[in-house]
């Protein structure tokens, strides 16, 4: 799956290959440790390329994704985790800045009629094309209360949220709206920043909502609501046909390992409205069985868990952003790389080196 709307690479191997030679580069100068957690995420990547190989003959981009999660832990030296968790708010902000200009310029030409009354901007693949944008948004506004963005810094960032908000309304994916609004609730409610920032927020999110209701940006939002008949476009219906399956398995390997990608994306009799499973919780449980479930929930949980208490506030708008993401879309499964950067970049947070910094910056 590519970025959606993208003027970058989306193949995965080229940034495997720069991150593997920044690995080997920081591996012989300095000696370094792989934590036992990132352990745990290679018997992850073995699952899934074993699976994968012995039920469909293939290796998916999964796993690729799952090697260049890894490969960026050992790119990046102790040291240098500070500079780089610097550098990739940055990165996700002004990705999404750029790309929220470049759909809105385009705007006429992306347009395409939807249920007749409505023009429905469709950039790329629409639903990941949102959950790039919304990542962005997310984190813009995070950047848009740290009080080391300063100046230029805090516009960009209150720019990027506005505009992706914008992105967002007219592209009307429901599931990438509901994961930043959940993620934004959660920044305002209960991350540790000043007082004033978070009056500032309110007032920013607020003033923008009723000025783009008043506009009808919200109308074709409100539109796909309320017309929706109760299966969020046939969601409900896949997850129960595909959990049904999973549940009268009979092969205690398939139970434990899964049935793999392939066989799991097209079950349901090669009909078009059963591709995929339009949710990771389920995609995981039926493709890796119950072992891969548990290690799909250690990897989005273990970071928040393992966290300091200043820290963890930190990650948790984001952990909440990709659990909501990924109860109506596969990002993780179908190894769809802006999620893995993201974990990536909680990750970091959580590590030890960074917690002191991590605490300081929310100060009330």
């Amino acid at each position: 799956m590519s970025f959606g709307y993208t003027f970058l690479p989306t193949d995965v191997y080229y940034y495997i290959a720069i991150a593997a030679v920044i690995a080997i580069v920081s591996m012989s100068v300095h000696k370094k440790n792989i934590p036992t957690s990132y352990g745990v995420l290679f018997f992850l990547l073995l699952l899934i390329t074993i699976v994968n190989a012995i039920t469909g003959t293939s290796v998916e981009k999964v796993s690729f994704s799952l090697v260049l999660f890894l490969l960026l832990f050992l790119s990046v030296q102790p040291k240098d985790i500070r500079n780089v968790l610097e550098l990739v708010p940055m990165c996700f902000i002004l990705y999404t800045l750029t790309c929220s200009i470049l759909i809105l310029a385009q705007q006429k030409e992306l347009a395409m009629s939807y249920a007749g009354d409505f023009d429905r901007v469709m950039s790329g693949s629409i639903n990941y094309t949102c959950t790039t944008i919304g990542i962005g948004s997310v984190v813009g506004l995070i950047a848009s209360f740290d009080s080391v963005n300063k100046g230029i810094k805090r516009i960009i960032s209150i720019a990027t949220v506005v505009l992706s908000i914008i992105v967002l309304l007219l592209e009307a994916s429901r599931g990438a709206i509901l994961a930043v609004a959940v993620a934004d609730v959660i920044v305002i409610l209960f991350q540790k920043v000043k007082t004033h920032y978070k009056v500032f927020g309110i007032i920013l999110l607020a003033g923008l909502v009723y000025v783009l209701y008043q506009q009808d940006y919200f109308d074709l939002l409100i539109y796909r609501v309320q017309t929706d008949d109760g299966t969020g476009a046939n969601r409900t219906e896949i997850w129960e046909y595909k959990l049904r399956y999973f549940r009268d398995l009979q092969n205690p390997f398939s139970i434990l390992f899964g049935i793999g990608f392939n066989r799991t994306w097209n079950l349901g009799g090669g009909s078009f409205d059963y591709i995929g499973c339009h949710n990771d919780f389920v995609a995981f449980l039926i493709e890796y069985g119950l072992v891969g479930i548990c290690f799909f929930l250690y990897l989005l949980l273990y970071p928040f868990i393992k966290s300091s208490r200043s820290t963890r506030m930190a990650i948790l708008p984001y952990i909440v952003f990709i659990v909501v993401d990924c109860l109506t879309l596969e990002p993780i499964s179908m190894g769809y790389l802006p999620i893995y950067f993201l974990l990536f970049y909680i990750y970091l947070m959580k590590s030890k080196d960074v917690m002191d910094l991590t605490s300081s910056r929310y100060q009330q």
